[in-house]
């Protein structure tokens, strides 16, 4: 195994996907290769607990998911050092490098390795002293160039550094951005807090001045500091960008339908090289002026995925949109890089007749789903907003055999090869299910993970 898939296969077990027992196979020599096969990749060697053993293959033993002792890994990121950072919430008695917590719901924490996997820090969501601690969860971090780390994702209670409403039955949960010191100290927050629902910041990224674009999801109406703001529907997307002096939001902006009963969010933001914020994420109808007036995006049916360039002023300079041409055929986006070979890559899923559609360039770009299944796709686009190639995966039979895969995550690895990861299942050929990946065919039980190489040379699936 190459450099590039081993730290890839390490990225992909840290997340929380589940290979055991992951067959993977080419459709061409039809040979098949298990998990003894691969490098045994570990991430905490040593005397510390090793989570991503826990988590990922032996779930039900101590630590596990399908015990009360549990962590849970959302986001990993390398720094310009070579230092892993990884973000997620843990439950009760969990060891996580060199720290032992009992906390006795869900917690927080950031924690911070080596390239060797040997422990630097780890820090958790904690309340001032002599308080409860707040239940939360980090969904994504950044860490930049100057050392700079900051850190989104929702609680409810106090934190050390922020506040938000309490927890009200596990259903009133808050967003949160938070600045981390290098040493691994908490400085400072800034709150999104609504009176009910759930508020969730999914992303952020650091621009060039130290100021961070925030993107997640909202309920209802919510507080962003001490400014209030409402939604348009049920539950809405959003983007903002926060003061890194003053402590406070500078604007926001909501992706949101017309509608009381759909859903929209951002769920990935980057910065691009003017400090614009590249927003993608999914919506369910037109949305309203949440593109411009001018700007005619396709129908979300029930869902389309859209690409949104946002000026750090919050004007827009340019949206790309991916939508089915009929009902049931959604398209969702997950995912967003800077490819560093002047193209941006988009990840998710699809189904039906896809259509990529550039509203700043009026190009367009086509993918047609294997019957009633849904697809992970990647997709490349110039910087401009234009589209120009996309691809799926795949599965047998999709008429008789609904299938969906998925991407969750992607990452540029050497010579213009992008990692990919995600989960597939086929429910009608249970307990087994499977997907291809170009010449690759993978086999898994009810539901699996998947870790793929995708050349953007030649726009195909390597392995």
């Amino acid at each position: 195994m190459s450099r590039t898939q081993s730290m890839a296969l390490t990225i992909l077990m840290l997340l929380g996907i589940s290979f055991s027992p992951l067959l993977m196979q080419s459709t061409d020599n039809a040979e098949e290769y298990g998990l003894s096969e691969i490098d045994d990749t570990r991430f905490s060697p040593g005397a510390t607990t090793d989570f991503t053993l826990m988590y990922t293959q032996s779930a039900g033993v101590q630590g596990g998911p399908n015990s009360e002792h549990w962590v849970k890994v959302n986001d990993v990121i390398v720094d310009s050092n070579d230092d892993i950072y990884a973000v997620g919430a843990f439950a009760n008695n969990v060891t996580i490098g060199s720290s032992n917590w009992d906390e006795d719901w869900r917690t927080g924490f950031i924690a911070k390795f080596d390239d060797q996997g040997n422990s630097i820090w780890e820090l958790m969501i904690e309340g001032p002293p002599s308080s409860y601690h707040p239940a939360s969860e980090i969904m994504s971090i950044d860490v930049d160039n100057a050392g700079r780390v900051f850190v989104g994702g929702m609680m409810c209670g106090t934190a050390t550094f922020t506040s938000a409403s309490s927890c009200g039955w596990n259903t009133n949960w808050a967003g949160f951005v938070a600045k981390v010191s290098p040493q691994g100290i908490w400085e400072w927050g800034v709150s999104i807090d609504g009176s009910s629902g759930t508020e969730v910041v999914n992303d952020v990224a650091i621009r060039s001045d130290g100021h961070v674009y925030a993107v997640g999801e909202m309920r209802t109406s919510a507080f962003f500091e001490a400014v209030s703001y409402n939604t348009s529907g049920r539950i809405d997307g959003f983007v903002t960008l926060v003061d890194t002096t003053n402590f406070d939001f500078d604007w926001v902006r909501f992706i949101g339908s017309q509608s009381h009963t759909e859903y929209d969010n951002a769920t990935s933001v980057m910065v691009d090289s003017a400090d614009n914020a590249i927003v993608t994420g999914t919506y369910s109808d037109n949305s309203g002026n949440t593109f411009g007036t001018s700007i005619i995006m396709p129908v979300g049916r029930p869902n389309a995925a859209y690409v949104l360039n946002l000026s750090s002023t919050n004007t827009i300079n340019w949206v790309a949109g991916a939508g089915g041409s009929a009902n049931a055929e959604p398209v969702y986006a997950h995912s967003i890089i800077d490819g560093g070979d002047g193209y941006y890559y988009v990840a998710g899923s699809m189904g039906g007749v896809t259509t990529f559609d550039s509203a700043a360039t009026q190009g367009q770009v086509s993918l047609v789903a294997n019957g009633t299944s849904e697809h992970a796709f990647i997709a490349q686009m110039g910087t401009d907003g234009s589209w120009n190639y996309a691809r799926r995966s795949d599965s047998p039979d999709g008429f008789n055999n609904w299938a969906h895969q998925t991407v969750h995550s992607i990452s540029m690895g050497q010579n213009g090869m992008l990692i990919a990861t995600g989960q597939f299942d086929s429910p009608n050929t249970h307990p087994i299910s499977e997907a291809t990946f170009g010449n690759t065919r993978i086999l898994d039980g009810y539901m699996g993970g998947f870790l793929v190489g995708f050349n953007t040379q030649t726009a195909t699936f390597a392995w």
